[in-house]
């Protein structure tokens, strides 16, 4: 990584530290926070409204793919298993 500290941008905006978090998110959140430790960025909250583009993109229908065969991933499934 740069010098230059990264902008991660979040969702929900920074939640006081209060808030009771159950056994299994506390210690998800503990070791994300290990894993990040390492880098430098700063976080900002982004409305939710300014995410248009990647949530159409998430949620935009590909439609069927004209070359997908069933039975190619079904042979494979079964060598793989």
């Amino acid at each position: 990584m740069s010098n230059n500290p990264n902008i991660s941008p979040t969702v929900r905006p920074s939640v006081p530290s209060s808030k009771r978090y159950s056994v299994y998110t506390a210690k998800r959140l503990q070791r994300w926070s290990l894993t990040l430790m390492e880098y430098s960025f700063d976080i900002k909250y982004k409305p939710t409204k300014k995410h248009a583009n990647a949530d159409t993109l998430s949620r935009f229908p590909a439609g069927p793919d004209p070359n997908f065969k069933d039975d190619d991933s079904i042979q494979v499934a079964y060598i793989e298993a």
